[in-house]
Protein backbone atom coordinates (compact mmCIF):
# COMPACT_ATOMS: atom_id res chain seq x y z
CA UNK A 1 0.00 0.00 0.00
CA UNK A 2 1.36 3.43 -0.94
CA UNK A 3 2.18 5.96 1.75
CA UNK A 4 -0.08 9.08 1.89
CA UNK A 5 2.73 11.24 0.50
CA UNK A 6 3.28 8.85 -2.41
CA UNK A 7 -0.44 8.61 -3.21
CA UNK A 8 -0.80 12.38 -3.28
CA UNK A 9 2.26 12.82 -5.45
CA UNK A 10 1.26 10.08 -7.89
CA UNK A 11 -2.29 11.45 -8.19
CA UNK A 12 -0.96 14.99 -8.87
CA UNK A 13 1.48 13.65 -11.45
CA UNK A 14 -1.27 11.70 -13.19
CA UNK A 15 -3.94 14.41 -13.24
CA UNK A 16 -2.02 17.69 -13.41
CA UNK A 17 1.26 16.90 -15.13
CA UNK A 18 2.74 19.84 -17.05
CA UNK A 19 6.15 21.42 -17.66
CA UNK A 20 5.27 24.07 -15.06
CA UNK A 21 4.40 21.58 -12.34
CA UNK A 22 7.52 19.59 -13.20
CA UNK A 23 9.60 22.70 -12.50
CA UNK A 24 7.85 24.32 -9.54
CA UNK A 25 5.80 21.70 -7.68
CA UNK A 26 7.13 20.35 -4.40
CA UNK A 27 5.69 18.66 -1.33
CA UNK A 28 5.47 19.56 2.35
CA UNK A 29 4.97 17.41 5.39
CA UNK A 30 2.76 18.86 8.12
CA UNK A 31 3.05 17.23 11.54
CA UNK A 32 0.82 18.01 14.53
CA UNK A 33 2.12 16.91 17.92
CA UNK A 34 0.04 16.88 21.10
CA UNK A 35 1.85 18.76 23.83
CA UNK A 36 0.07 16.73 26.51
CA UNK A 37 0.47 13.08 25.47
CA UNK A 38 2.90 13.29 22.52
CA UNK A 39 0.48 11.82 19.94
CA UNK A 40 1.41 12.78 16.37
CA UNK A 41 -0.50 13.16 13.11
CA UNK A 42 1.02 13.65 9.66
CA UNK A 43 -0.44 15.07 6.47
CA UNK A 44 1.16 15.99 3.15
CA UNK A 45 0.40 18.82 0.75
CA UNK A 46 1.72 20.20 -2.51
CA UNK A 47 3.28 23.61 -2.93
CA UNK A 48 4.23 25.85 -5.83
CA UNK A 49 5.96 28.41 -3.65
CA UNK A 50 7.05 28.54 -0.02
CA UNK A 51 5.22 31.24 1.94
CA UNK A 52 7.95 32.48 4.29
CA UNK A 53 7.20 34.74 7.27
CA UNK A 54 9.59 37.67 7.72
CA UNK A 55 10.90 38.00 11.31
CA UNK A 56 11.83 41.45 12.56
CA UNK A 57 15.46 40.50 13.26
CA UNK A 58 17.84 37.69 12.40
CA UNK A 59 19.26 35.12 14.77
CA UNK A 60 22.80 36.43 14.43
CA UNK A 61 22.38 39.90 12.89
CA UNK A 62 20.05 42.87 12.83
CA UNK A 63 18.47 41.77 9.56
CA UNK A 64 17.14 38.26 8.89
CA UNK A 65 18.64 36.05 6.20
CA UNK A 66 16.80 33.59 3.96
CA UNK A 67 17.86 30.89 6.42
CA UNK A 68 16.16 32.79 9.24
CA UNK A 69 12.97 32.97 7.16
CA UNK A 70 13.06 29.22 6.53
CA UNK A 71 13.71 28.59 10.24
CA UNK A 72 10.62 30.68 11.07
CA UNK A 73 8.61 28.75 8.46
CA UNK A 74 9.63 25.40 10.00
CA UNK A 75 9.14 26.41 13.65
CA UNK A 76 6.45 24.73 15.70
CA UNK A 77 3.26 26.76 15.90
CA UNK A 78 0.73 26.46 18.70
CA UNK A 79 -2.78 25.68 17.37
CA UNK A 80 -4.55 26.66 20.61
CA UNK A 81 -8.22 25.59 20.40
CA UNK A 82 -8.29 24.83 16.67
CA UNK A 83 -7.14 21.20 17.13
CA UNK A 84 -8.13 18.54 19.67
CA UNK A 85 -6.03 15.44 20.28
CA UNK A 86 -7.96 12.28 19.26
CA UNK A 87 -6.10 10.32 21.95
CA UNK A 88 -6.33 12.48 25.08
CA UNK A 89 -8.73 15.26 23.91
CA UNK A 90 -6.27 17.98 24.95
CA UNK A 91 -6.13 21.24 22.97
CA UNK A 92 -2.36 21.58 23.00
CA UNK A 93 -1.50 20.96 19.37
CA UNK A 94 1.88 22.03 17.97
CA UNK A 95 2.08 22.18 14.18
CA UNK A 96 5.32 22.08 12.20
CA UNK A 97 6.11 22.15 8.47
CA UNK A 98 9.07 20.35 6.92
CA UNK A 99 10.14 20.03 3.30
CA UNK A 100 9.41 16.59 1.85
CA UNK A 101 10.09 16.91 -1.88
CA UNK A 102 12.08 19.70 -3.50
CA UNK A 103 11.32 20.88 -7.04
CA UNK A 104 14.04 21.88 -9.50
CA UNK A 105 13.06 25.55 -9.09
CA UNK A 106 11.92 26.83 -5.69
CA UNK A 107 9.92 30.04 -5.42
CA UNK A 108 10.31 31.79 -2.05
CA UNK A 109 7.40 34.13 -1.35
CA UNK A 110 8.17 36.63 1.42
CA UNK A 111 5.01 37.36 3.41
CA UNK A 112 5.45 41.09 3.79
CA UNK A 113 1.80 41.84 4.53
CA UNK A 114 0.26 41.24 7.92
CA UNK A 115 -3.54 41.01 8.13
CA UNK A 116 -5.33 41.80 11.39
CA UNK A 117 -8.93 42.45 12.27
CA UNK A 118 -10.00 46.02 12.90
CA UNK A 119 -11.08 44.99 16.40
CA UNK A 120 -7.58 43.71 17.21
CA UNK A 121 -5.99 46.89 15.90
CA UNK A 122 -8.40 49.05 17.89
CA UNK A 123 -7.61 47.14 21.08
CA UNK A 124 -3.86 47.63 20.56
CA UNK A 125 -3.94 51.24 19.37
CA UNK A 126 -3.41 54.40 21.41
CA UNK A 127 -6.66 55.08 23.32
CA UNK A 128 -6.31 58.83 22.70
CA UNK A 129 -6.48 58.19 18.95
CA UNK A 130 -9.05 55.41 18.95
CA UNK A 131 -12.58 56.46 18.12
CA UNK A 132 -13.98 52.95 18.15
CA UNK A 133 -15.50 53.46 14.69
CA UNK A 134 -14.25 52.60 11.23
CA UNK A 135 -13.75 55.74 9.13
CA UNK A 136 -15.69 56.09 5.89
CA UNK A 137 -13.87 56.40 2.61
CA UNK A 138 -12.50 59.94 2.22
CA UNK A 139 -13.48 62.19 -0.63
CA UNK A 140 -11.34 64.53 -2.66
CA UNK A 141 -10.62 67.79 -0.85
CA UNK A 142 -12.31 70.90 -2.22
CA UNK A 143 -10.88 73.38 0.27
CA UNK A 144 -8.39 75.06 -2.08
CA UNK A 145 -10.97 75.48 -4.88
CA UNK A 146 -14.46 76.08 -3.40
CA UNK A 147 -17.24 75.11 -5.73
CA UNK A 148 -20.62 76.09 -4.33
CA UNK A 149 -21.17 79.38 -2.46
CA UNK A 150 -23.22 78.89 0.67
CA UNK A 151 -24.69 81.83 2.52
CA UNK A 152 -25.18 80.97 6.19
CA UNK A 153 -28.06 82.71 7.94
CA UNK A 154 -26.82 82.01 11.45
CA UNK A 155 -27.12 84.83 13.95
CA UNK A 156 -23.39 85.48 14.36
CA UNK A 157 -21.71 84.20 11.20
CA UNK A 158 -21.98 84.76 7.47
CA UNK A 159 -19.07 83.51 5.34
CA UNK A 160 -19.36 83.39 1.54
CA UNK A 161 -17.70 80.96 -0.89
CA UNK A 162 -17.67 77.98 1.43
CA UNK A 163 -17.77 74.46 -0.01
CA UNK A 164 -21.11 72.72 0.42
CA UNK A 165 -20.86 69.33 2.16
CA UNK A 166 -23.26 67.01 3.94
CA UNK A 167 -22.83 67.20 7.73
CA UNK A 168 -23.49 64.68 10.48
CA UNK A 169 -25.70 65.56 13.43
CA UNK A 170 -24.20 67.82 16.07
CA UNK A 171 -22.37 65.80 18.70
CA UNK A 172 -23.88 66.54 22.07
CA UNK A 173 -21.58 64.31 24.14
CA UNK A 174 -18.65 65.76 26.01
CA UNK A 175 -15.62 66.37 23.78
CA UNK A 176 -12.31 64.70 24.68
CA UNK A 177 -9.71 66.99 26.17
CA UNK A 178 -7.33 68.14 23.44
CA UNK A 179 -4.39 70.52 23.90
CA UNK A 180 -4.46 73.34 21.35
CA UNK A 181 -0.83 72.73 20.29
CA UNK A 182 -1.77 69.15 19.35
CA UNK A 183 -5.10 70.01 17.72
CA UNK A 184 -3.95 69.50 14.12
CA UNK A 185 -2.56 66.03 14.85
CA UNK A 186 -5.66 65.06 16.84
CA UNK A 187 -8.08 66.16 14.10
CA UNK A 188 -6.08 64.37 11.37
CA UNK A 189 -5.92 61.17 13.42
CA UNK A 190 -9.52 60.94 14.61
CA UNK A 191 -11.81 62.51 12.00
CA UNK A 192 -12.79 61.27 8.54
CA UNK A 193 -11.78 63.51 5.70
CA UNK A 194 -15.23 65.03 5.08
CA UNK A 195 -15.28 66.38 8.65
CA UNK A 196 -11.71 67.64 8.43
CA UNK A 197 -12.47 69.46 5.18
CA UNK A 198 -15.47 71.32 6.62
CA UNK A 199 -13.56 72.28 9.77
CA UNK A 200 -10.48 73.51 7.90
CA UNK A 201 -12.59 75.47 5.39
CA UNK A 202 -14.45 77.40 8.08
CA UNK A 203 -11.41 78.22 10.23
CA UNK A 204 -9.37 79.20 7.15
CA UNK A 205 -12.03 81.69 6.13
CA UNK A 206 -12.20 83.12 9.66
CA UNK A 207 -8.41 83.63 9.64
CA UNK A 208 -8.47 85.15 6.16
CA UNK A 209 -11.14 87.68 7.24
CA UNK A 210 -8.93 88.76 10.15
CA UNK A 211 -5.78 88.88 8.01
CA UNK A 212 -7.47 90.99 5.32
CA UNK A 213 -9.29 93.25 7.81
CA UNK A 214 -7.24 93.34 11.04
CA UNK A 215 -8.97 96.53 12.26
CA UNK A 216 -12.51 95.16 11.97
CA UNK A 217 -13.66 93.73 15.34
CA UNK A 218 -16.73 92.02 13.83
CA UNK A 219 -14.50 89.41 12.15
CA UNK A 220 -12.82 88.50 15.44
CA UNK A 221 -15.91 87.14 17.18
CA UNK A 222 -17.76 83.89 16.56
CA UNK A 223 -20.90 82.92 18.42
CA UNK A 224 -21.10 79.37 19.76
CA UNK A 225 -24.80 79.16 18.92
CA UNK A 226 -24.21 79.71 15.20
CA UNK A 227 -25.51 76.66 13.34
CA UNK A 228 -22.50 76.45 11.05
CA UNK A 229 -19.99 76.76 13.90
CA UNK A 230 -21.78 74.00 15.77
CA UNK A 231 -21.99 71.75 12.72
CA UNK A 232 -18.50 72.20 11.28
CA UNK A 233 -16.31 72.90 14.32
CA UNK A 234 -17.72 72.67 17.83
CA UNK A 235 -19.72 69.51 17.16
CA UNK A 236 -16.61 67.62 16.00
CA UNK A 237 -13.86 66.05 18.07
CA UNK A 238 -10.99 68.51 18.53
CA UNK A 239 -12.92 71.45 17.07
CA UNK A 240 -12.73 73.77 20.11
CA UNK A 241 -9.01 73.05 20.47
CA UNK A 242 -8.43 73.86 16.79
CA UNK A 243 -10.20 77.20 17.23
CA UNK A 244 -7.92 77.96 20.18
CA UNK A 245 -4.91 76.91 18.10
CA UNK A 246 -6.03 79.46 15.48
CA UNK A 247 -5.99 82.24 18.12
CA UNK A 248 -9.59 82.31 19.36
CA UNK A 249 -10.37 82.30 23.09
CA UNK A 250 -13.46 80.91 24.82
CA UNK A 251 -15.23 83.78 26.63
CA UNK A 252 -18.51 82.08 27.45
CA UNK A 253 -21.07 82.27 24.66
CA UNK A 254 -18.52 83.27 22.04
CA UNK A 255 -15.02 82.66 20.75
CA UNK A 256 -12.97 85.82 20.25
CA UNK A 257 -9.55 86.54 18.69
CA UNK A 258 -9.06 90.00 20.20
CA UNK A 259 -5.29 89.65 20.58
CA UNK A 260 -4.60 88.03 17.21
CA UNK A 261 -2.69 90.37 14.88
CA UNK A 262 -3.12 90.37 11.13
CA UNK A 263 0.38 88.92 10.67
CA UNK A 264 -0.34 86.11 13.12
CA UNK A 265 -3.64 85.36 11.37
CA UNK A 266 -1.84 85.14 8.02
CA UNK A 267 0.76 82.80 9.55
CA UNK A 268 -1.88 80.51 11.03
CA UNK A 269 -3.76 80.59 7.73
CA UNK A 270 -0.68 79.48 5.79
CA UNK A 271 0.12 76.73 8.31
CA UNK A 272 -3.42 75.32 8.32
CA UNK A 273 -3.67 75.52 4.52
CA UNK A 274 -0.38 73.59 4.15
CA UNK A 275 -1.55 70.98 6.67
CA UNK A 276 -4.82 70.53 4.80
CA UNK A 277 -3.02 70.18 1.48
CA UNK A 278 -0.69 67.50 2.89
CA UNK A 279 -3.66 65.64 4.27
CA UNK A 280 -5.48 65.95 0.94
CA UNK A 281 -2.52 64.46 -0.92
CA UNK A 282 -2.37 61.54 1.52
CA UNK A 283 -6.08 60.94 0.91
CA UNK A 284 -5.60 61.04 -2.86
CA UNK A 285 -2.69 58.60 -2.68
CA UNK A 286 -4.71 56.25 -0.51
CA UNK A 287 -7.66 56.41 -2.89
CA UNK A 288 -5.35 55.76 -5.83
CA UNK A 289 -3.79 52.75 -4.07
CA UNK A 290 -7.22 51.40 -3.16
CA UNK A 291 -8.41 51.70 -6.78
CA UNK A 292 -5.27 49.96 -8.04
CA UNK A 293 -5.66 47.16 -5.48
CA UNK A 294 -9.37 46.77 -6.26
CA UNK A 295 -8.62 46.51 -9.97
CA UNK A 296 -5.85 44.00 -9.29
CA UNK A 297 -8.21 41.87 -7.20
CA UNK A 298 -10.82 41.94 -9.95
CA UNK A 299 -8.26 40.67 -12.45
CA UNK A 300 -7.10 37.82 -10.21
CA UNK A 301 -8.57 34.39 -10.94
CA UNK A 302 -10.29 32.83 -7.94
CA UNK A 303 -9.87 29.08 -7.64
CA UNK A 304 -12.48 28.43 -4.99
CA UNK A 305 -15.22 27.18 -7.30
CA UNK A 306 -13.62 25.28 -10.15
CA UNK A 307 -10.09 24.32 -11.16
CA UNK A 308 -7.92 26.96 -12.81
CA UNK A 309 -5.82 25.48 -15.57
CA UNK A 310 -2.64 26.97 -16.96
CA UNK A 311 -0.25 25.26 -19.35
CA UNK A 312 -2.20 22.01 -18.96
CA UNK A 313 -1.84 21.89 -15.17
CA UNK A 314 -4.07 22.88 -12.28
CA UNK A 315 -2.93 25.79 -10.13
CA UNK A 316 -3.74 25.76 -6.41
CA UNK A 317 -6.81 27.78 -5.46
CA UNK A 318 -5.95 31.30 -4.42
CA UNK A 319 -7.66 34.64 -3.90
CA UNK A 320 -8.95 36.77 -1.06
CA UNK A 321 -11.66 35.68 1.33
CA UNK A 322 -14.84 37.66 1.94
CA UNK A 323 -13.60 39.06 5.24
CA UNK A 324 -10.76 40.73 3.34
CA UNK A 325 -12.98 42.00 0.53
CA UNK A 326 -15.51 43.62 2.82
CA UNK A 327 -12.87 45.53 4.76
CA UNK A 328 -13.06 43.79 8.15
CA UNK A 329 -9.32 43.05 7.95
CA UNK A 330 -6.59 45.69 7.90
CA UNK A 331 -3.27 45.12 6.12
CA UNK A 332 0.11 46.44 7.29
CA UNK A 333 3.36 46.01 5.41
CA UNK A 334 6.45 44.48 7.05
CA UNK A 335 9.38 46.67 6.01
CA UNK A 336 12.18 44.50 7.46
CA UNK A 337 15.13 44.12 5.08
CA UNK A 338 16.23 40.57 4.26
CA UNK A 339 19.96 40.05 3.82
CA UNK A 340 21.49 37.72 1.22
CA UNK A 341 24.87 36.06 1.71
CA UNK A 342 27.42 37.13 -0.88
CA UNK A 343 29.88 34.96 -2.77
CA UNK A 344 31.94 36.78 -5.41
CA UNK A 345 33.06 33.49 -6.91
CA UNK A 346 29.49 32.80 -8.09
CA UNK A 347 28.19 34.08 -11.39
CA UNK A 348 25.54 36.31 -9.79
CA UNK A 349 27.57 37.18 -6.70
CA UNK A 350 25.30 35.42 -4.17
CA UNK A 351 26.05 32.40 -2.05
CA UNK A 352 23.95 29.30 -2.84
CA UNK A 353 21.16 28.26 -0.50
CA UNK A 354 21.08 24.72 0.86
CA UNK A 355 17.52 23.60 1.51
CA UNK A 356 18.31 20.05 2.56
CA UNK A 357 18.76 21.15 6.18
CA UNK A 358 14.99 21.78 6.31
CA UNK A 359 14.09 18.41 4.79
CA UNK A 360 12.05 16.13 7.02
CA UNK A 361 13.65 12.95 8.30
CA UNK A 362 12.79 10.08 5.98
CA UNK A 363 12.11 12.34 2.98
CA UNK A 364 12.41 10.43 -0.32
CA UNK A 365 15.44 10.87 -2.55
CA UNK A 366 14.65 13.31 -5.36
CA UNK A 367 16.40 14.66 -8.41
CA UNK A 368 16.88 18.00 -6.63
CA UNK A 369 20.21 18.23 -4.80
CA UNK A 370 19.05 20.72 -2.18
CA UNK A 371 21.62 23.30 -3.39
CA UNK A 372 20.01 26.29 -5.09
CA UNK A 373 21.44 29.32 -6.84
CA UNK A 374 19.59 32.61 -6.41
CA UNK A 375 18.21 33.34 -9.87
CA UNK A 376 16.11 36.47 -9.49
CA UNK A 377 14.10 38.70 -7.17
CA UNK A 378 10.65 39.96 -8.17
CA UNK A 379 8.76 42.69 -6.30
Amino acid sequence: QSLPSESLWERASALDASPISDLFQGQLRSRIRCGACGHEEETFELFWSLQLPVPLTGRSSAHPSLGDLLDAFCEEEALEDSWRCPKCSACQGLKQFRLWRLPPVVQLHLKRFNWKSREALSANSNPSKNTGQSLPDPKVMKMALPEAPVQEKADDLSIPNCTAAAAPPVVEDAQPSVIADHALDHVAATLPWDDQERMYTLILQLLKKIGDNPAEPKFRSVGKAAARVQKDVLGLSGGPALLQWAGFRDIGERFEAAELSGTEADSRYAELLAHGERTRLRVLRRLRDERIEAERRRSLPIGGTEPIRRWGGRLPAFGRQLDVLNGSLVCTKIETRVELDLDVSRQRGFAPLRLDRWLAEGAPATTATGLYELYGVVQ
